[in-house]
């Protein structure tokens, strides 16, 4: 890389310069939108950092290592901060995914910013005095994760560890720091006194319900299942079945720059990485666990939920949820059993997503969806979507779904957005491989939140590959398209996909890493859907066997070796029960 580049680190073009030669620190700094602004540049794209398989198996034990050494640190300032004496474990069940969250960013933005320093001249930070880091929540962190100014920011603290640099300031009107409000204003409060009336009386009513229960019920929250099996389940273990309702919490207090400097650690780090981590730990701390905890926790207690619950069993909650958060950190301080049901794909399976999270070292019992890897805390169990889910019938005369993934959020050691370069690649090119008169029949569903589509710019994307492919932007519910399609392809690893298998739903998926995303341990059992035409390791191999089967779909996927294949691998990862309800309440009363 030629030398003296100024370095861009924001897709926010007041940080850049045009008069000079300039690289680009990622792609998330070129939008696919504002390609005029800089296809002209004297530029180049640092490389992508931590993308191959070793790289990724590394980091993932060495930002491992690194969150085991910094929750001691976090729970010893936090105690200290609020004058409490709370365990490890109460802290990690309140803090530990945003700690994950912060270690895998810092690493990332930190190597990032490494391996191309040596060839740049300095960069420029949008700068506001006011401006913190700190969100209000564990929730508003994974946005800001995604945000050009907050990680321009955040690249500018993180330059000094790397040497001396030239860092232009350019005063802007940032406020106070980035809000959860810029990307959901759906979250405001309603808009109309009419709508605000209802939301009161909601809240009434379920004040009300609330004084209608034992303070010994076990609280069951957001378990998936249907809403008979959840109230069923609730008869079973002899309480009166009810829902239980999460108000949410809004941490307004203001950051607090003395006491976070105040709790910043004091200890010998020669390492810059490990030092940068230290001295950012509080200084990025989520304000409901600082300055906003006493709201918090005064929330958490007055919460209309059972005082001395046989126990919490939980799907949804556990991770975001700062009052569910913390009123069972306190209630597990009691002694009181906590239960987490497996939220979705990737536990077990995946090499690095979803393996030694915290709500499997938080959980008393970690109910898997069928899986076990020799921890006594690790329960085999099923597929709690499926308990009293209804039947998903498709159409054998339907179309062709391409269910794809969307942009993750930017809280990985690793670049994610080479990676789903790769990705939104091969979903061209399965697109590409397919028969005209195949194609005129896809229909591709986009994913996720909008504010991910914009920053990949999926949509534009797929209108310069092809204007007449038909674009579903996600306002239509999932199993209506699934009704309408004769067989459906996921170019990611999916949820979906496991719960089309467990439904038995004709599905193939294709995915631009092949298998090495795969844990070794499970190799085995996803090598079995290879072999049955499942799982393809390229776009091309999938369409020419969507091709192959379209006019038959059911005969091939009710064949003895698609179905055998489909039927192990539910066993072990995607595993149903015929008794929900009766399985859930031996493994909870257990």
């Amino acid at each position: 890389m030629p030398r003296d580049r100024f370095l861009i680190t924001t897709a926010d073009e007041r940080a850049w310069r045009r008069d000079v030669p300039v690289v680009f620190l990622g792609e998330w700094c070129r939008l696919f939108k504002r390609k005029e602004a800089w296809s002209e540049l004297d530029a180049i794209v640092c490389p992508p950092y931590g993308v191959s398989k070793a790289r990724k198996d590394h980091d993932f034990e060495a930002a491992s290592g690194l969150e085991r050494e910094l929750i001691p640190v976090l729970a010893q300032g936090l105690n200290r901060a609020h004058g409490l004496h709370h365990s490890e474990r109460f802290w990690r069940i309140l803090a530990g995914h945003w700690l994950k969250r912060f270690v895998d960013t810092i690493y990332n933005r930190y190597h990032t910013l490494e391996q191309c320093t040596s060839d740049v001249s300095g960069m420029r930070v949008l700068w506001d005095e006011q401006y913190s880091l700190a969100v209000v929540n564990s929730n508003s962190f994974v946005w800001a994760s995604n945000d050009a100014v907050w990680n321009n920011v955040l690249f500018a603290r993180l330059l000094p560890y790397l040497g001396s640099f030239q860092i232009e300031r350019v005063l802007c009107d940032l406020g106070s720091g980035f809000r959860m409000k810029e990307v959901h204003p759906a979250h405001a409060l309603p808009a109309t006194a009419l709508s605000r009336l209802k939301a009161r009386l909601r809240n009434i009513l379920r004040w009300l319900r609330a004084k209608r229960f034992s303070n010994r019920d076990a609280l069951i929250l957001h378990t998936y299942m249907s809403a008979e099996a959840e109230f069923d389940l609730q008869r079973k273990i002899g309480q009166r079945p009810r829902t239980w309702h999460v108000p949410p919490h809004a941490a307004l207090a203001p950051v607090d720059r003395n006491l976070r400097e105040s709790l910043r650690s004091d200890a010998s780090v020669a390492d810059p990485l490990r030092r940068s981590l230290h001295d950012l730990l509080f200084d990025l701390l989520p304000v409901c666990f600082l300055e906003g905890f006493s709201d918090l926790r005064h929330q958490a207690s007055m919460l209309p939920w059972p005082r001395h619950p046989r126990f919490i069993f939980n799907c949804a909650n556990y991770d975001t949820d700062e009052a569910f958060k913390c009123w069972t950190a306190m209630r597990v301080e009691e002694g009181i059993k906590y239960f987490i049901g497996q939220h979705g794909n990737n536990y077990g399976t995946h090499r690095q997503i979803a393996r030694r999270t915290t709500e499997q070292m938080t959980a008393d019992k970690f109910l898997t969806w069928g899986w076990t890897d020799g921890h006594p805390a690790k329960v085999p169990a099923f597929m709690f979507r499926h308990g009293g889910a209804a039947k998903v019938t498709m159409d054998p005369h339907g179309g062709l779904l391409l269910a794809e993934d969307c942009l993750p959020h930017h809280v990985y050691c690793w670049d994610i957005f080479h990676d789903y370069d790769r990705l939104f690649s091969a979903q061209l090119s399965f697109a590409r491989a397919l028969p005209l008169a195949l194609k005129a029949k896809l229909t591709v569903r986009l994913h996720g939140p909008g504010e991910n589509l914009e920053r990949w710019g999926d949509r534009e994307r797929w209108r310069d590959f092809d204007p007449e492919i038909e674009l579903e932007g996600g306002a239509a519910p999932f199993g209506e398209l699934l009704r309408r399609s004769r067989l459906v392809v996921y170019g990611y690893d999916s949820t979906g996909m496991l719960e089309n298998l467990a439904s038995n739903v004709p599905t193939m998926a294709f995915w631009a890493d092949g298998l090495e995303h795969v844990l070794d341990t499970a190799l085995p059992v996803y090598a079995l859907l290879v072999d049955a035409g499942i799982i393809h390791l390229t776009p091309e191999s999938a369409a020419a066997k969507v091709a192959e089967v379209w006019d038959d779909v059911s005969s091939w996927w009710l064949s003895p070796s698609v179905q055998e294949a489909r039927s192990k691998f539910c066993e072990a990862f995607a595993r149903t029960s015929e008794t929900p309800v009766d399985d859930l309440v031996r493994l909870l009363t257990a």
